[in-house]
């Protein structure tokens, strides 16, 4: 939590150069201490300490870019962030359950391999779709909080506009392109017995990822207007209707 406080400083102060070591840099030491751990023989443990001391280790180097210091508690803004957060919290709950309520219905229904085919080809394309939309999302959202401090609501309305189309002009040929070629990646990343489920499946993971990168960059206005009541309203209706 502390390492991502320490990007989403980095971030909001328009500093991508420094968001971008800091999280390179965990990720690094992240596998190698990791890797290194459970080779020594350590295993799970090994894995999970590997991930701890490359959090540690940044937040160690970079410690002046998230100490905010020792600063008396103030009530009213801790109101105005409980107002603005709370609706974010289950908003998180909700978009968390909307991702990951497939499997647990499908351990319920079917067992846990069925599951875990399911879940190594819903976690190739999330991830190979991901990466874009959020590194898209980490450049564009901070120039719109930009335009609206600087220039108003009309200047962050046309900037929101931009990225989002940014965001369809390069998401939605690599979703083609990933349906397209669904056998082939499978091939590539998926070991034997998952890859004749993945081809199946694509179109369908494809189209609800992007949808999901679709509400994701909808709600953001309603973040920057302060409404997240708005916010969590999509995300749970989304979660319902996944779980129906």
């Amino acid at each position: 939590l502390l390492h991502k406080f320490q990007l989403a400083t980095a971030q909001g102060t328009l500093k991508p150069v420094q968001y971008a070591m800091l999280g390179s840099l965990e990720s690094i030491l992240d596998m190698v201490l990791g890797i290194a751990f459970v080779w020594l023989g350590y295993g799970v443990a090994g894995a999970i300490l590997g991930a701890m001391l490359g959090a540690l280790v940044t937040l160690a180097l970079n410690w002046r870019g998230w100490w905010i210091g020792r600063t008396v508690f103030d009530p009213v803004l801790a109101r105005q962030m409980l107002r603005f957060g709370a609706p974010l919290v289950a908003s998180a709950l909700f978009g968390w359950l909307a991702t990951f309520a497939d499997r647990w219905l499908l351990g319920l229904f079917s067992g846990a391999s069925d599951t875990g085919l399911y879940a190594a080809g819903y976690d190739l394309q999330m991830n190979l779709l991901g990466v874009p939309m959020a590194v898209m999302q980490l450049a564009g959202y901070p120039l719109t909080i930009s335009a609206l401090t600087e220039h108003g609501t009309q200047a962050a309305q046309e900037q929101l506009r931009a990225v989002g189309a940014f965001m369809v002009l390069i998401m939605l040929p690599e979703a083609v392109g990933m349906v397209l070629i669904g056998p082939l990646l499978a091939e590539i990343f998926l070991g034997a017995e998952y890859r004749p489920l993945m081809p199946a499946l694509l179109p369908i993971l494809v189209c609800a990822t992007m949808l999901k990168a679709l509400i994701s960059y909808l709600n953001y206005g309603f973040f920057l207007a302060a409404r997240t009541d708005i916010t969590l309203i999509s995300i749970a209706a989304a979660a319902a209707a996944n779980l129906a």
